[in-house]
């Protein structure tokens, strides 16, 4: 056994997956041989565990993962909840009186699953975005009618938000 390394966590955009979203079969294959030397692989992404690859739960051996940037640890043999660590009601209900009438772009991370606002939703399902991956926001947000509104029903569970900006000196 490996008496150094006991963990390594990993992201996943940018980092672990290739051009086509996946793990390349060396990279699974890392992930096996570091196993049998009593290493456990973690995924840690920003990614809410919706959003998650379908690719992950066919890897023999990877037992958990870390997401919406630390909120939520999942062991995925059952999808028991190890950990959550939510936003604060107050944090919430300031983000949302700081961006509700900017026209921002706005995610909502809750119970494992990525809202967003159906109107927003249905201009890029028809539009597409200048700004914005439209395939990838198409396929793991749920659009709901009135983020703000659902972000107040759900203050108490909110994992994170995200505030996408088309006009990069508007984040400032």
């Amino acid at each position: 056994m490996n008496d150094r390394i006991k963990m390594v966590a990993l992201d996943l955009d940018g980092t672990s997956l290739n051009s086509n979203k996946r793990f390349s079969e060396r990279t699974i294959a890392a992930f096996h041989k570091a196993m049998e030397e009593g290493v456990h692989i973690v995924v840690a992404t920003g990614r809410v565990f919706d959003s998650l690859p379908k690719q992950i739960h066919e890897i023999d051996g990877l037992e958990y993962v870390i997401t919406s940037n630390g909120a939520r640890t999942i062991r995925l043999a059952d999808r028991a909840l190890v950990y959550e660590n939510n936003i604060p009601e107050d944090v919430v209900d300031q983000v949302i009186s700081l961006v509700e009438n900017k026209g921002y772009s706005v995610d909502a991370f809750h119970g494992g699953s990525a809202f967003i606002d159906s109107l927003e939703y249905e201009d890029m399902k028809i539009n597409g975005s200048d700004f914005r991956e439209t395939d990838y926001v198409l396929s793991t947000r749920n659009p709901v009618e009135g983020i703000f509104d659902f972000m107040r029903e759900h203050r108490d569970h909110m994992e994170n938000i995200n505030i996408v900006f088309r006009d990069l000196a508007e984040k400032e």
